[in-house]
């Protein structure tokens, strides 16, 4: 069982998915909106959403997601990630209303061997947001 936490509202969700039975993780993109901008370019901070495909200890097959804004926090995770060899993706798009169905035949490149480094968290100003996984823009 693997625990987050929301430092502004320090709420836990557990995630009941353990290292040993993931098939996967896919590292896409999220979005916090600073300066908003319903339909133009604004400022954001761009960070990392986890996608964890596996099992659950009863055997059922599950996508879980959850968002992680803190640059330190996410290395922790990928660290953990690599230490129980669970392989890891990546890919520069948004995660909203992936399925569990819709997760293999996103697009995505095997981290870091395929993507080299990435910025796993950072601000941004006037530039639009990437696309979403199915290829729609959620944001402009």
């Amino acid at each position: 069982m693997q625990t987050i936490r929301n430092r502004k509202t320090n709420q836990v969700q557990e995630i009941h998915l353990p290292f040993e039975k993931m098939d996967s993780v896919t590292m896409g993109r999220f979005l916090y909106l600073i300066t908003p901008k319903k339909y133009g370019t604004g400022t954001y901070w761009l960070s990392i959403e986890l996608a964890m495909k596996g099992y659950t200890a009863d055997g059922q097959l599950v996508l879980k997601k959850f968002p992680l804004k803190n640059p330190d926090e996410i290395e922790q995770w990928i660290e953990q990630f690599q230490q129980h060899h669970v392989p890891l993706y990546y890919t520069n798009t948004f995660l909203k209303d992936l399925t569990l169905d819709d997760y293999d035949t996103m697009k995505k490149k095997k981290y870091p061997e395929e993507t080299g480094e990435i910025e796993l968290a950072y601000k941004t100003v006037n530039q639009e947001a990437p696309m979403n996984w199915d290829g729609k823009k959620i944001y402009r």
